[in-house]
């Protein structure tokens, strides 16, 4: 079975749970990362699409 997940938000939040994820044995299928302008700042939001191969 294939199981796809998918972890979204700020950089911090995102790389904490990328290691924990990587660590378990997932896999990248895709990263985006996005900027956009909140209340006259730039913010980033980072996307990724990770997926694990069980039996």
């Amino acid at each position: 079975m294939i199981q796809v997940i998918c972890i979204s938000g700020g950089t911090e939040y995102v790389e904490t749970e990328l290691s924990a994820r990587l660590s378990a044995g997932w896999e990248i299928i895709s990263m985006e990362t996005s900027f956009y302008e909140r209340q006259g700042n730039l913010s980033k939001e980072t996307t990724v699409y990770l997926k694990k191969i069980s039996e």
